[in-house]
């Protein structure tokens, strides 16, 4: 993750070629990320379907699969590997965007984007109250569950071997069957 120039804005954003690159923007400050890894989007697509098992059955939201932008404020706009948002809060999803914190976002580390997302999209998410932040590691085989709480981030460990989210009761991963087979190819 590279960071370029300071000052810009979210709607300046507009205007950037669509060449394969990720452009974000956090606290006026632009940041832009290389195409991620084969292993990175294998695992996107598992939690993706994980996700999108519970949520569609039952009509409970949205779920989109990044990169997808969302946009805190004019200072910033990230773009998550996935984000869902549950069905009464749908007036925050527009055309280009969701306006406002979705319920759970999900990042999947990238070696270029790590530090920045243990760091500054960590703490971006907080400051905007995003109830979950899922961070899973194709390189390390592990997951972290941050839930908000009292407007700070507590990590969440796994019970009788799984992650369950606090915000979709029915959104379970077990690690042992979401890594399986990642390092076989």
């Amino acid at each position: 993750m590279s960071t370029l120039a300071p000052g810009l804005t979210a709607d300046e954003l507009a205007g950037f070629p669509n060449d394969g690159k990720r452009y974000e923007v956090v606290a006026g400050e632009l940041h832009m990320a290389y195409t991620p890894s084969l292993d990175h989007q294998e695992l996107s697509a598992r939690v993706n379907g994980s996700l999108r098992d519970v949520v569609i059955p039952r009509r409970l939201g949205r779920v989109v699969v990044g990169p997808v932008g969302v946009r805190f404020s004019d200072q910033d706009l990230v773009k998550p590997d996935i984000v869902f948002v549950r069905s009464e809060r749908r007036d925050i999803r527009r055309d280009d965007a969701i306006h406002g914190a979705p319920d759970i976002v999900v990042e999947v580390l990238s070696p270029d984007t790590r530090a920045y997302d243990l760091t500054e999209k960590l703490r971006l998410y907080e400051r905007y109250l995003v109830p979950e932040y899922w961070i899973f590691d194709p390189v390390g085989f592990t997951i972290t569950l941050l839930v908000l709480t009292n407007g700070r981030y507590v990590e969440t460990g796994r019970i009788d071997g799984v992650y369950r989210s606090s915000v979709l009761l029915e959104f379970v991963i077990d690690p042992a069957l979401l890594f399986a087979g990642l390092d076989d190819w």
